[in-house]
C-alpha cells in the first residue's frame, strides 16, 4: 500500500481531512491517490480478517473499496456473525460486491454455501461478477442476478446516479427526473427463489426506497420460516415516493413473524436487523 494510500485511509472522515479540504488540499491528496491506484484496475484491502481484491475503475468504486472495514462496521460484523455453514445468502442491491465478497469468504471459512448477489444496474452487475470471481471462495457457489426486485415482475425504470457505484440508483416512476434512467428487468424474490432452487437463510436489502416493495415480493419465503435474519437499509424519504413508510415495513415484517432487534439511524437512513421470532 502506497504512502499516499495509507495517509488517505487514515485521514478519511477525520477533522484533519475536513481541515485539508477547507484549505483546498483535500482534493490534491485525492487526486494523487487516484492517479496512483486507479490505473492499476485492482485494489487490495484487508477487512474483517480477510484479504479482499476488487476492480476499481472509477472514483466511486475506489472509495467504496477503501471504506471496507470502516464504513458501517457494526452492521457488517452483525451480518457476518449470522452466517452458518451451507447458508444461502441474498445480497439485494449488491453494488460492486463488497458485502457479497465478504459473505462468500465467510461461508468458505465455515465450510461452504451460496451467495446470490442481486444488482439492477447492468454495468455495476458486470463488475460485481468480476469481483466475486477475483476472490477465492472455493466451497461457495456465487451467482449474479442482473435485475431489480419488487412485488410484481416486469420491467421498470432505474434512475442511475453518477457512475452507479455510489449506491444511489433507484427505481423510479418517471422518465424525466434528474439523472439518467435505464430500463431494467424486475423480478419477485419468491420467483427467484423457486427458479434458483435456493431459498435465502440470511438477506441484506439496500434498494434506495423500494424496501417494502422488495419484501412484499418475498411473502412466500417469509412465510416458510427458513429466512432467519434480514438486514434492511431503510430510506424513509425515498420510501415516501412509493407511498410507503418505515412503520409500514415494520408492520409487514411483524405480520410474518419478524421483529427488529437492532435499529441504527445513520443520517437519512435507518438500518434494521430483523430476526424471525415466530
Amino acid at each position: 500500500m502506497s504512502l499516499v494510500q495509507r495517509l488517505r485511509r487514515r485521514l478519511a472522515g477525520s477533522s484533519v481531512e475536513r481541515g485539508l479540504r477547507a484549505l483546498g488540499l483535500g482534493r490534491a491528496l485525492l487526486f494523487l491517490h487516484e492517479r496512483r491506484v486507479l490505473p492499476r484496475g485492482r485494489q487490495r484491502v484487508s477487512a474483517f480478517g480477510f484479504q479482499l481484491e476488487f476492480l476499481t475503475r472509477t472514483k466511486s468504486e475506489l472509495t467504496r473499496v477503501e471504506m471496507a472495514g470502516r464504513d458501517e462496521r457494526e452492521l457488517v460484523e452483525r451480518f457476518l456473525a449470522c452466517l452458518r455453514r451451507q447458508d444461502v445468502i441474498y445480497d439485494v442491491g449488491a453494488n460492486i460486491g463488497v458485502l457479497s465478497v465478504l459473505a462468500a469468504l465467510q461461508l468458505d471459512r465455515l465450510g461452504g454455501g451460496q451467495v446470490l448477489a442481486i444488482e439492477a444496474n447492468p454495468v455495476i452487475a458486470e463488475t460485481l461478477g468480476r469481483n466475486l470471481a477475483l476472490n477465492d471462495a472455493a466451497s461457495v457457489s456465487s451467482r449474479v442476478i442482473a435485475a431489480a426486485l419488487a412485488d410484481a415482475p416486469g420491467e421498470g425504470l432505474l434512475l442511475t446516479v453518477a457512475d452507479g457505484a455510489e449506491g444511489k440508483d433507484r427505481l423510479t416512476e418517471q422518465d424525466s427526473v434528474r439523472g439518467e434512467s435505464i430500463r431494467v428487468p424486475i423480478r419477485r424474490g419468491d420467483d427467484l427463489a423457486r427458479e434458483t432452487h435456493a431459498s435465502p437463510d440470511v438477506m441484506k436489502v439496500d434498494v434506495e426506497g423500494a424496501e417494502l416493495r422488495v419484501m412484499r415480493g418475498f411473502a412466500e419465503q417469509l412465510a416458510l420460516g427458513r429466512l432467519r435474519e434480514v438486514f434492511i437499509e431503510v430510506h424513509p424519504a425515498l420510501m415516501a415516493v412509493h407511498g410507503d413508510t418505515e412503520p409500514d415495513l415494520l408492520a409487514w415484517m411483524a405480520f410474518h413473524g419478524y421483529r427488529s432487534r437492532w435499529r441504527w439511524p445513520r443520517g437519512d437512513e435507518v438500518h434494521h436487523q430483523f430476526t424471525r421470532v415466530a
